[in-house]
């Protein structure tokens, strides 16, 4: 009977794991459509493109903080 207490334990630990990193996994995509978070749009003008997409990833130290339209 303890054995079986262990293993239910322990399963239900790797179950929370395996959840908590696919929460942050979803967090740190980008994914959500998080809507109620607050945006603003920063426009700028540039002599040179290269390398500049519509649609591209601007990202800040690595992380992804908006997109270019």
């Amino acid at each position: 009977m303890y054995e079986r207490t262990i293993e239910a334990a322990v399963g239900v630990f790797m179950i929370a794991g395996f959840a908590a990193l696919a929460f942050l996994a979803i967090q740190v995509s980008g994914l959500t459509s998080d809507s109620a978070r607050d945006t603003y749009k920063i426009y700028a003008q540039f002599d040179d493109l290269g390398g500049l997409a519509v649609r591209g990833r601007v990202s800040l130290s690595g992380v992804t903080v908006g997109k270019v339209s």
